[in-house]
């Protein structure tokens, strides 16, 4: 009978098939199939026995349940707002092809990856959303986390290592004029292809983040090439700089303009 709201509680296979798609994509297994068939699928005490059965199975994915959270915050919209290149560079991360944007992939994914553990660990979840200083992440997407430096950090950082490549160089010379000394008429080995210091990020003071390995689910990012690599680190963020997936790159990025 309708309720004083006119509502009518579904039943058998239409309440069987609203509860199993709120929390998969796939067909209703074996079991709930059984209990839809034999009538056990009318009652809210059917729901909660059937619910609790497929939450308690870690042996099926409930892609449904980030989904949820993905809806609730939006936080994995990062790696479809485009950018002013320019804007970006200024900003200390890399600008260049589809770097950030590969990077926003990555990071929606260790976000998935974090929401997971807090519901795995199923105490006081939305609470421990907003204010965990837990952040997963990879080691491309420290920079996300990193600080940004003033201008007078930047000319700091810019000096010492104009001065640190001057050493290194002293030094090699050193040591090639030792090698020749003592090899005359010989030619000296091949040098080792450097990295390209000019590429060096003086903009942001990287966090150095370490911990446990954690691997999240991956898949093909929406564009460019190549899949995420599922290997990820389970780190506490530097104290006072991080509190809550609303301060993480992943929901910032979200929500920003271009």
């Amino acid at each position: 009978n309708p309720d004083r709201h006119g509502r009518v509680m579904l039943r058998d296979w239409e309440l069987g098939l609203a509860v199993n798609h709120a929390l998969r994509y796939i067909k209703p297994d074996e079991q709930l199939r059984k209990a839809i068939i034999d009538g056990r699928m009318r009652t809210r005490a059917d729901v909660k026995r059937e619910v609790e059965r497929m939450l308690a199975d870690d042996a099926t994915r409930k892609p449904r349940l980030l989904r949820f959270f993905r809806d609730y915050f939006d936080f994995d919209l990062g790696g479809y707002i485009c950018k002013d290149s320019k804007a970006l560079a200024e900003t200390g991360v890399r600008a260049r092809g589809q770097s950030h944007y590969r990077a926003m992939f990555d990071a929606t994914a260790s976000t998935d990856r974090l929401v997971e553990l807090i519901l795995q660990d199923d105490t006081d979840v939305f609470r421990q959303l907003l204010t965990t200083d837990k952040v997963v992440t990879t080691g491309s997407g420290n920079v996300y986390f990193g600080k940004k430096r003033s201008p007078k950090e930047v000319a700091t950082a810019k000096a010492a290592a104009k001065k640190a490549a001057a050493a290194l160089a002293r030094k090699e010379a050193a040591e090639l004029a030792a090698w020749r000394k003592a090899n005359p008429g010989k030619k000296p080995p091949k040098k080792k292809k450097k990295k390209n210091r000019n590429n060096v990020n003086h903009s942001v003071e990287v966090v150095k983040l370490s911990g446990p390995k954690v691997f999240a689910r991956v898949s093909r990012r929406s564009f460019g090439n190549g899949s995420m690599k599922p290997a990820r680190t389970l780190a506490t963020a530097p104290h006072g700089q991080r509190l809550g997936i609303l301060t993480h790159p992943s929901w910032l990025v979200s929500h920003s303009d271009a």
